[in-house]
């Protein structure tokens, strides 16, 4: 399994990138392997600090995708799930809950 924690915001575009249909400002974008199902951690995610200087709201978005490793989409055994907030849940301590099933 893998996880795709991505993360954006409300504020000034950098000029010249479209971002639709996402927020205006793209704060990092990163995959991480699970090994077994459970809790995980992101831990290793940096922001730009150029981006995050972009934002109008430092109450940033993320969204989190979890999905089956291997490659080619008729093999799949997992129809992954996500959830999404902002910072402060984070900040709340609030566990994020993400439910899979399999195919």
């Amino acid at each position: 399994m893998r996880a795709r924690p991505f993360f954006d915001g409300e504020g000034t575009p950098q000029k010249g990138v479209k971002t639709a249909p996402h927020r205006a400002v793209i704060l990092g974008r990163y995959v991480f392997k699970l090994e077994a199902p459970g809790a995980f951690v992101v831990e290793d995610a940096t922001l730009s600090p150029e981006a995050y200087s972009r934002l109008s709201d430092k109450n940033y978005h993320f969204t989190i995708q979890v999905f089956s490793g291997r490659r080619h989409f008729g093999n799949n055994l997992l129809a992954g799930g996500y959830a999404q907030g902002r910072l402060a849940d984070i900040q709340a301590g609030e566990i994020i809950e993400i439910s899979c099933t399999l195919l």
